[in-house]
């Protein structure tokens, strides 16, 4: 074999290439700024958090009172979940 000069080639080419011809997937890494800047990733308790404040709009939208009712349940469940991430730290 001859020798090949790799020096041009990133470590994660080479890696996807080896992982790609053994059959296994290799997940790169996530980008970290530039026109394609990965999203912010939402933790649990923001996403719970974001629940409850629709739960809430909805609830000042209607004027059904059964509608209302099942929106303060809404609000308190996505609360009371919020609560229990901060806490777990998700």
């Amino acid at each position: 074999m001859s020798p090949i000069d790799l020096s041009g080639v990133s470590t994660d080419d080479l890696l996807a290439e080896v992982a790609r011809r053994c059959g296994t997937a290799r997940r790169r890494q996530p980008a970290t700024g530039g026109a394609r800047g990965a999203a912010k990733k939402r933790t649990k308790q923001e996403w719970a958090l974001a629940m409850a404040e629709e739960a809430r709009q909805r609830y000042h939208d209607t004027t059904d009172p059964s509608v209302r009712a099942r929106e303060i349940q809404e609000i308190g469940k996505f609360e009371k979940l919020a609560a229990r991430y901060k806490a777990r730290g998700e």
